[in-house]
């Protein structure tokens, strides 16, 4: 007979672990995301109010729209979703970074849904699966620069 162990003591421990999360991003005033470069789908973002406005869903809903695009019309079509056309050369040298495996760290002008701009100050590193890029990890946050 088999029996199911629930580990309260651990979930607790992970609730406890999210929360503090929560807590120093919005205190950071720092948003964080992740995306699935194979299948072309932002999958997680927190703290995007702090930036943007919009929740989590508010933005994955938004973004599910680009997943069937090619991948040129992709890139083309989160760039102008997120950031200012004037910062297109800086985000291709990031795109070709993380393609290329490397971490890299820029300013540009973002926003969501066309909301004013932002500058924001971003950090994405790549996540390696099989020895190429698989996802982006990036945390940003507002800057006067």
């Amino acid at each position: 007979m088999a029996t199911d162990i629930e580990n309260p003591i651990g979930e607790s421990a992970l609730v406890t672990t999210e929360r503090l999360l929560e807590l120093a991003l919005h205190s950071a005033n720092i948003c964080i995301y992740v995306v699935d470069i194979v299948s072309q789908r932002y999958v997680l973002f927190k703290n995007s109010e702090a930036i943007f406005g919009l929740t989590e869903n508010e933005l994955l809903s938004d973004l599910e729209a680009f997943v069937s695009l090619p991948p040129e019309e992709y890139k083309r079509s989160v760039s102008e979703y997120f950031s200012h056309p004037g910062d297109a050369a800086t985000i291709d040298a990031a795109f070709r970074s993380i393609f290329e495996g490397y971490p890299c760290a820029y300013y540009a002008r973002m926003r969501a849904r066309g909301s004013r701009y932002k500058w924001c100050k971003l950090n994405v590193t790549p996540v390696f699966e099989n020895g190429v890029p698989a996802k982006m990890v990036a945390s940003f946050r507002t800057s006067t620069t």
